[in-house]
C-alpha cells in the first residue's frame, strides 16, 4: 500500500509539474508523464501474449521499460545500463527488442517474453550462413518488418546502407542476410517485400524490391523538398508513402509509390508557427487513417490521412513547454497499441502517455482564376483562419491555380487571398467536418495609376535629380529615378492602387520615409532631402565591390536563398532600420573549397565630402566569421592616402548581427574631399583549404556631423567675391590675392565637378551649364595647396 501511494503521490507531482509549464494540445489527453534523470531518445512499444503493454524508451544511459497497462501509473520494469549516448533507436521482432546506438554497444538485444524477468545481451558480432563473422558496433536506426527480418540502417561495418538480420532461428544470434554499402541510409520502412529507404544524404527516398532478401534490387529513387530525407513510412492498405526531411522549416510529404517507376508528390504540411517558422520534423508513423509525426518543438502532430492530397492536422500535444527551437523536443512515438493509448518520447522531458480522442478534418479546395480573362493564378498566397480559435494555417495555389486545406474543427472560418496584381480577397465560409467544401475563387485584378514625386534639396527648394524612389508593400516593389525638372521630377508608371510606404534615398542624403500611403493615383508627393551620409541597403547607392576571388562576391538580398536560413550566421537584416535587405557575402551555403574567398574583398562606400565638420560619428551593423588563424576581418575610413583602422570585426555565432558599432572621429587635421569607408576581407589562399569560408554581412549605414568646420559657410575673405548665388549658368569669381588661387568644387556626394586656377587680381567666369542642379562645395586652396576657405555654391 505504502508503495501505491508513493506511485500516485509521485504521478501528481508530474501532472502539477506539467499544468506549471503550460503544456498545451487539442483533441489529445495526457493521461501520465514520466520525467526521468538523462535525455530521451526513440521509443517503441510491445504487447505480450497476456496483454501486458510495455513502453521501451531509449535514452542517453540504455534503456528503460514500462507497463503501462494502467495507463495512469507506468511501472518501470527494468532500467537496462548501456554507454552514454544521444542516439539510441529500437524496435521489436517476435517477443524481442533490438536496440542499436551510434556509441559502441553493438546489438542490445532484450527478451520480453516474461516482462518481470526481463533478460539481455549486448551482441558485438553477427555472422552469415556461411559463418562469415561482422562486426556489429554501431547502427543508427532499426526496423522490422511483419515477417521478423530485422534491418540496421547506418551501421558501421554491417552497412552503411542497410543490412537485413534473420532472427528466426535463434533471436540471440540473428543470421546476416545482406548488407548494403553504397550510400547511407538513415532509416527503412519494409512492407510486402518492399523496402523504402530513407538516403538522408543524397536528399532522396529510394525503392527496393528485397524478395529474395539476399538480393534485393534497387528499383527507382525520388528526391524529397529539402534534400535531408530523414524517415519513411508507408500506408499498410494504400501505397502512399510518407516523408520527413530533418532540416529547419522542412514539410512531410506524401507520396503515391503505386508505381515505383512513376511516383508521385501528392501533398506536402507544414506546422504554422510564426514564433518559430523554421521548427523540424523528425519521425512519421502512420496508422488507420492518421499520420503520427513527432516534430521536435511542436509535438505530436495528427494528421488525417484520408485525402492523402490534402493533409489536414486534426491533433497535437505540446511535449516541450520551454519552447526552445532546433534539435530539442518530441523524437519519436509508438501509436500501435491495440488500447489506442499512444507514448511519445520528448527529449529533455521523458515519457508521455496520450490518449487521442477522435477527431476528423473538413477540407476545403477548390480553384482560383482571373476574374477577366479566366486564368488560372499560381503562387496566390492563401490563409485560412478559425474565427473562434484565431489558428491560421498558410499556403499557395498550384500551377494550375488549384489550391487544398483544412481544418480539424467545425465552425466559422476565414479565407484570404492575395497576390501581387490582384485585389486582396476575403471570404467568410463555414467548414463542416468529414465534409469536402468546394470554393472556386475569381480575383480581380488591380487599377493602376501613374505615381508623380517631386524631389528637392531641402534648404534651397531645387530640384534634385538622380534620387532613387521606391514604392513598397509586402507582395510588390516599384522604382524609379528623379531627373534635373522643377516640379514632377519622378513619375512612377503603372503602379497599383493600393497602400504603400515610400522611400527616397540618394547618396549625401539622409533617408526620407513617407509610411502608409493611400495610393490613389491622384496625388502628387514631396521629399525634402536633407545633406547627409545613410544607407539601409534598400537601393543600390553606389557601394563598390572590390575582390581578388571571382568566385566570391557581395549581393543584395534579404537572405531568403538561404532555406533553411543558416543557425549560426546571420539571416535576416537588422530590425531598426526600414526594410529588410543587407548586403552580404554569396558563399553562406557553400561549403566547397573554391567559396572559402582566397586573398582580398572588400566593401568600399561611395565617396564623401566630409569638409563641412570637424568631428563626425559612424555607426554600422558589420559581421564576418571564417578564415585561417592569420585572416582579416575588419573595417576602415580612409582620408585620400591616409587610412584609419576603425575596429576588427568581433566573432558571432548567435545567428545574428553584432550589435550596431558607433565610433566618433576627429577629423580636423585630415584631408576630407574624398573620404571612404572600407570593410576589408583576407583570407591567405594558401590556407584556405583548411580553413572555414569566410562569409560577411553588412547593414545599416550613417555617417553625421558632430562639430562644425569653422571655415565651413563663413564669408570669404574681402580678397574674394562670388555672385550671383544662386546662379543658373554663369559665375564670377574675383580673385583680389597677390598669388594666384586654386578653386574645386564638388558636389554634397564628393564627386569633383570642376578643378581651376584663378591668376592673382583677375575675375574670372566660371560655365555651370553643366553642372546638375544643387548644393555644392566650393573650395579655394592656397598656392601651397592648403585649405583656405569653402563655402556653398547653389546652381539651379
Amino acid at each position: 500500500m505504502k508503495f501505491i501511494n508513493i506511485i500516485l503521490l509521485i504521478y501528481f507531482i508530474v501532472i502539477k509539474l506539467d499544468l506549471a509549464f503550460g503544456q498545451s494540445g487539442e483533441h489529445v489527453r495526457l493521461l501520465s508523464h514520466v520525467r526521468i534523470p538523462e535525455n530521451s531518445s526513440s521509443i517503441w512499444g510491445y504487447t505480450t501474449a497476456e496483454g501486458t503493454e510495455l513502453a521501451l524508451l531509449g535514452t542517453s544511459e540504455g534503456v528503460r521499460i514500462y507497463d503501462i497497462s494502467d495507463p495512469i501509473v507506468p511501472e518501470e520494469k527494468i532500467f537496462i545500463k548501456n554507454n552514454s549516448c544521444s542516439w539510441r533507436e529500437l524496435k521489436t521482432s517476435g517477443s524481442f527488442a533490438y536496440v542499436g546506438s551510434e556509441c559502441d554497444d553493438g546489438l542490445l538485444i532484450i527478451d520480453l517474453s516474461r516482462p518481470d524477468s526481463i533478460s539481455h545481451r549486448n551482441v558485438f558480432k553477427l555472422a552469415n550462413s556461411k559463418g562469415d563473422s561482422f562486426d556489429i558496433l554501431t547502427s543508427h536506426t532499426l526496423y522490422a518488418d511483419e515477417k521478423g527480418y530485422i534491418y540496421l540502417s547506418g551501421a558501421r561495418g554491417i552497412g552503411a546502407g542497410f543490412a537485413i538480420l534473420d532472427p528466426t532461428l535463434d533471436p540471440w544470434n540473428p543470421v546476416v542476410l545482406y548488407h548494403y554499402e553504397d550510400h547511407y541510409m538513415h532509416e527503412v520502412h519494409v512492407q510486402n517485400d518492399i523496402l523504402y529507404g530513407a538516403e538522408l544524404y543524397n536528399g532522396a527516398f529510394s525503392i527496393w524490391d528485397i524478395a529474395d532478401r539476399t538480393a534485393p534490387r534497387k528499383l527507382s529513387s525520388q528526391r524529397t523538398a529539402f534534400g535531408f530525407t530523414h524517415s519513411v513510412w508507408l500506408e499498410k492498405d494504400r501505397k502512399i508513402l510518407y516523408t520527413a526531411d530533418e532540416v529547419r522549416g522542412a514539410v512531410v510529404e506524401s507520396w503515391d509509390v503505386s508505381d515505383p517507376f512513376d511516383i508521385r508528390k501528392l501533398d506536402q504540411y507544414r506546422v504554422f508557427n510564426p514564433n518559430d517558422p523554421y521548427h523540424i520534423p523528425h519521425n512519421v508513423f502512420h496508422k488507420d487513417s492518421l499520420l503520427y509525426v513527432s516534430w521536435y518543438t511542436e509535438g505530436m502532430r495528427v494528421l488525417d490521412t484520408r485525402k492523402a492530397d490534402n493533409l489536414v492536422e486534426v491533433a497535437y500535444f505540446d511535449t516541450h513547454p520551454d519552447k526552445r527551437t532546433g534539435f530539442n523536443g518530441c523524437w519519436s512515438i509508438y501509436p500501435y497499441y491495440r488500447s489506442g493509448v499512444v507514448v511519445a518520447s520528448d527529449i529533455q522531458y521523458g515519457m508521455y502517455v496520450l490518449q487521442f480522442e477522435g477527431n476528423g478534418a473538413a477540407w476545403l479546395e477548390g480553384q482560383i482564376k482571373d476574374s477577366i480573362t479566366g486564368q488560372n493564378l499560381s503562387k496566390v498566397q492563401i490563409q485560412l483562419t478559425n474565427l473562434s480559435s484565431g489558428k491560421t494555417s498558410v499556403l499557395e495555389s498550384n500551377p494550375l491555380g488549384q489550391y487544398k486545406a483544412g481544418s480539424g474543427e467545425n465552425g466559422k472560418f476565414e479565407i484570404k487571398l492575395s497576390i501581387e496584381a490582384y485585389l486582396t480577397k476575403t471570404i467568410a465560409i463555414d467548414l463542416y467536418q468529414d465534409s469536402v467544401l468546394e470554393l472556386n475563387i475569381e480575383m480581380v485584378p488591380r487599377a493602376k495609376a501613374d505615381a508623380r514625386f517631386e524631389i528637392v534639396e531641402k534648404e534651397f527648394g531645387l530640384a534634385l535629380e538622380n534620387a532613387q524612389v521606391l514604392l513598397l508593400n509586402p507582395l510588390v516593389r516599384f522604382e524609379g529615378i528623379s531627373n534635373h525638372q522643377a516640379g514632377i521630377n519622378c513619375t512612377i508608371p503603372n503602379v497599383y492602387i493600393d497602400q504603400y510606404d515610400a522611400l527616397c534615398s540618394k547618396w549625401g542624403y539622409t533617408y526620407q520615409l513617407n509610411q502608409n500611403i493611400d495610393f490613389t493615383g491622384n496625388d502628387t508627393y514631396r521629399f525634402e532631402m536633407e545633406a547627409g551620409y545613410e544607407d539601409h541597403m534598400m537601393s543600390k547607392l553606389g557601394w563598390e565591390f572590390v575582390t581578388e576571388d571571382s568566385m566570391v562576391q557581395w549581393i543584395y538580398g534579404d537572405f531568403s536563398e538561404l532555406d533553411p536560413p543558416p543557425s549560426n550566421y546571420p539571416s535576416k537584416d537588422v530590425p531598426e532600420d526600414y526594410g529588410n535587405l543587407a548586403l552580404y557575402t554569396d558563399n553562406f551555403e557553400k561549403i566547397e573549397e573554391e567559396y572559402r574567398l582566397h586573398g582580398h574583398l572588400s566593401l568600399v562606400s561611395p565617396v564623401m565630402n566630409l569638409h563641412p565638420f570637424d568631428k563626425i560619428r559612424l555607426s554600422y551593423h558589420a559581421w564576418a566569421y571564417g578564415g585561417w588563424d592569420n585572416s582579416v576581418k575588419e573595417t576602415m575610413i580612409s582620408f585620400g592616402t591616409d587610412t584609419i583602422k576603425l575596429e576588427d570585426i568581433p566573432l558571432n555565432l548567435g545567428g545574428s548581427f553584432n550589435p550596431r558599432t558607433e565610433i566618433d572621429l576627429d577629423i580636423k587635421d585630415r584631408d576630407r574631399d574624398s573620404v571612404r569607408f572600407i570593410f576589408h576581407l583576407w583570407n591567405d589562399p594558401d590556407s584556405a583549404e583548411f580553413a572555414i569560408a569566410m562569409r560577411a554581412a553588412f547593414d545599416y549605414f550613417k555617417l553625421e556631423g558632430l562639430v562644425l568646420n569653422p571655415v565651413v559657410d563663413n564669408e570669404f575673405d574681402k580678397e574674394i567675391k562670388i555672385w550671383p548665388n544662386p546662379a543658373k549658368d554663369r559665375l564670377n569669381l574675383k580673385n583680389s590675392f597677390e598669388t594666384e588661387i586654386r578653386i574645386h568644387v564638388l558636389d554634397l556626394s564628393g564627386k569633383s565637378q570642376l578643378t581651376q586656377f584663378v591668376p592673382a587680381a583677375t575675375t574670372t567666369d566660371l560655365d555651370l551649364s553643366d553642372f546638375p542642379v544643387g548644393v555644392h562645395i566650393l573650395q579655394y586652396h592656397n598656392e601651397d595647396g592648403s585649405l583656405h576657405g569653402c563655402r556653398k555654391l547653389v546652381k539651379f
